[in-house]
């Protein structure tokens, strides 16, 4: 694919192709952007040039509308075989597994199959007048293309289950408050806003963006998957440089920082010390809170000198900065030199024993 602007290629597209990043508007307006077979086909050939020349994508639709739907009247001729063939949800699956990342700029409607293709891509952005709703079983069939199972993914179970089963529609705000979109911004702004969020992840390391999208999609991998991404990325320049780049910006600063606005410049360095003989003050009483999270009502009281204690009706224990339970899962994954790596316990504060002293037995003893 080549720099600019392609229509003659496509029917049921128009494509600009830009360095970075390719946009991608769906164009069929008078079938509200419908997804079609022709327009699968198509965005089929995009997606083979973007796996082969990795770049952003950026999906939208003309008219103020994103996509109404598939194509009712193909959909009603189909059949079992085509049905087994996954049609729509092969090409949205394919743009969910594109390397760099996606994302779907959704004004008006996106229904049935465009909401699906908005739901593979891994951003959205959305305009005031978004519609966000799947009503197959309306038409006696089930939102099959992803939304069954990526929808309780990106907004939780009970809000998918209130569209997919209640019919409910997501406007703008909504898709807003529940995650599903990552801003809501005036019409006249989508492209704009969509292309300055596609800007600032392309100032980032373009490997480390792949990876990272790997190991996210990655079901039941982890930690594995994560370690191994993360040795390629130690191993690769690009680190070196943006590292090196970020020590020297903050070596230029100055070593005193500014005192914060509204706070006085004594508060950030702590309390004065006492005159040399006075009483030192007397330390103020621990504040307790409740953690509401666990099963059983829990009172945490977490007083001064870095000391962490948990009370509870039935339960009373002690925990310092130093005896921590070190939050390995599996032991036998971590080698010796691995695990000198985890010189910090999972509270943050320096162990006094290194966790390679840990024998095997010892580490899965005290895994939380």
């Amino acid at each position: 694919m080549s720099t600019g602007t392609r229509t003659g290629a496509f029917t049921t597209l128009t494509v600009e192709e830009r360095d970075d990043r390719v946009v991608v508007t769906l164009d069929r307006p008078e079938a509200r952007n419908a997804i079609s077979a022709r327009m699968i086909r198509e965005l089929h050939t995009v997606c083979e040039a973007l796996e082969d020349e990795p770049r952003f994508l950026l999906l939208t639709g003309a008219g103020r509308v994103f996509a109404g739907g598939a194509d009712i009247a193909e959909l009603r001729e189909r059949g079992r075989d085509q049905a087994l063939q996954g049609v729509n949800s092969r090409l949205f699956e394919r743009v969910r597994r594109l390397p760099m990342p996606t994302v779907a700029a959704v004004d008006g409607w996106a229904l049935g199959g465009g909401a699906e293709l908005a739901y593979a891509c891994d951003l959205r952005i959305a305009g005031p007048d978004a519609v966000f709703g799947n009503p197959e079983p309306g038409l006696g069939i089930l939102a099959a293309a992803g939304a069954c199972w990526r929808l309780p993914e990106l907004v939780g179970e009970s809000v998918a289950k209130q569209v997919l089963l209640a019919g409910r529609r997501l406007d703008s705000e909504a898709a807003l408050a529940c995650g599903l979109v990552a801003d809501v911004v005036p019409a006249e702004e989508l492209t704009g806003a969509a292309h300055r969020l596609i800007d600032r992840m392309a100032r980032q390391s373009a490997t480390a963006l792949r990876l990272t999208k790997l190991v996210v999609d990655s079901p039941g991998a982890h930690p594995v998957a994560d370690d191994l991404a993360q040795a390629v990325l130690f191993e690769g320049g690009d680190k070196r440089e943006r590292m090196t780049a970020f020590l020297e910006r903050g070596s230029a600063r100055s070593t005193t920082p500014a005192p914060s606005e509204g706070v006085p410049a004594h508060s950030l360095r702590g309390p004065a010390a006492p005159p040399q003989g006075a009483a030192a003050p007397a330390l103020p009483r621990p504040q307790a809170t409740t953690r509401m999270g666990d099963r059983r009502r829990k009172q945490v009281v977490r007083p001064p000198e870095g000391r962490w204690t948990e009370e509870s009706e039935t339960q009373r224990s002690h925990l310092t900065s130093t005896d921590a339970p070190v939050p390995l899962r599996d032991s036998a994954a971590f080698s010796a030199a691995s695990l000198e790596t985890f010189s910090r316990t999972g509270f943050g504060v320096p162990s006094t024993r290194s966790l390679a002293s840990f024998r095997p037995s010892e580490v899965s003893s005290r895994t939380t």
